[in-house]
């Protein structure tokens, strides 16, 4: 740790416009546990350069410090960067799986209740990671879209709830995404199966 330092600090000396350059201190900070110092570099660092690893290393400082959606914002936000970097999704799992994934998805409605539509999606998203055969988290993912008027990712996610459950409920998110789509023909047709499942 300490030569690793030493070789951040120059690093950091010698390109102090370079984002790679904090991200390496971050890193070191982080493994020695100093994670509020971490968090400055990872600030620095993304600042110059949005990369998967400063997020995913801000990500483990918050876990640290016990900001566990702070956490899951960030392996979020990496993921995003990298749909094929492993340690985000598994430091996600990790995350969610520690704050509960009902307590997530509660959290992530409330933030769009109060406006907040991309802290809700960033936790959505998250919940997905964790599980993505989740039926609440897709109802929710779904009504995001929705409420956005983004009815045909709105429908992608509610058919796959409805994959894993032909519920009334299921039925008539996927006839309201249909009716914002004009698809009458298709809005009735839910309806009806939504109603036929009742019985």
């Amino acid at each position: 740790h300490t030569r690793a330092m030493y070789y951040a600090e120059e690093a950091c000396r010698l390109f102090p416009k370079e984002g790679n350059a904090y991200g390496c201190r971050a890193f070191v900070k982080c493994a020695k546990k100093h994670y509020s110092d971490s968090i400055e570099d990872c600030n620095k660092a993304i600042e110059l350069l949005s990369n998967r690893w400063f997020y995913n290393t801000r990500g483990r400082c918050y876990r640290g410090l016990g900001k566990y959606y702070e956490a899951l914002e960030d392996f979020v936000r990496a993921h995003r960067l990298d749909q094929d970097y492993p340690y985000a999704v598994t430091n996600a799992k990790g995350i969610v799986k520690k704050i509960g994934i009902s307590n997530v998805i509660h959290t992530a409605a409330t933030e769009k209740a109060g406006g907040d539509f991309e802290k809700a999606k960033r936790y959505l998203d998250g919940v997905l990671l964790a599980d993505p055969s989740n039926e609440e988290g897709l109802q929710e993912i779904g009504g995001w879209y929705y409420d956005k008027r983004n009815y045909y990712e709105a429908l992608e996610y509610w058919k796959k709830a409805l994959e894993l459950n032909k519920s009334c409920k299921n039925y008539y998110l996927c006839s309201a995404a249909y009716f914002g789509l004009n698809d009458r023909q298709n809005a009735k047709k839910y309806c009806k199966l939504a109603l036929d499942s009742l019985d």
